[in-house]
């Protein structure tokens, strides 16, 4: 009993750590900072740089859904553990990806009235 709790633990433990360490979720900014270097306006170089990373964040996370559909459907016990946790993953990190991200930009923008976009953790001293 003890082994089989382990075993489930273990495999949420790789699954989270798997969607954790996906580092799709930050194509977006490139891709403004590049809109923003050709002097468009700060809500058109997020608009034009969400829709280009748009399709590179679907394609990893739809490409990883499918292999853990296809674990959830092929695997038992600790595999189907594994790929719930991964589902799981893949989808609040799509959500996040595309719509918090996006959110933030917007606040930033439409609320703040912020011109510029400063993607750093450096303090200016």
């Amino acid at each position: 009993m003890v082994q089989i709790r382990f075993l489930t633990l273990l495999s949420l433990l790789l699954g989270s750590t798997l969607f954790f360490s996906s580092c799709d979720k930050d194509d977006e900014i490139p891709k403004v900072k590049e809109e923003l270097a050709l002097k468009k306006s700060r809500q058109a170089a997020i608009e034009a740089g969400f829709s280009h990373a748009f399709w590179a964040i679907m394609d990893s996370n739809i490409t990883t859904f499918i292999a853990a559909l296809f674990l959830s459907i092929l695997g038992t016990g600790p595999i189907k553990g594994f790929a719930y946790s991964l589902t799981i993953g893949v989808v609040s990190s799509v959500f996040t990806a595309l719509f918090v991200s996006r959110l933030i930009f917007d606040f930033g923008t439409e609320t703040l009235g912020s011109k510029k976009i400063r993607v750093s953790w450096r303090l200016n001293g």
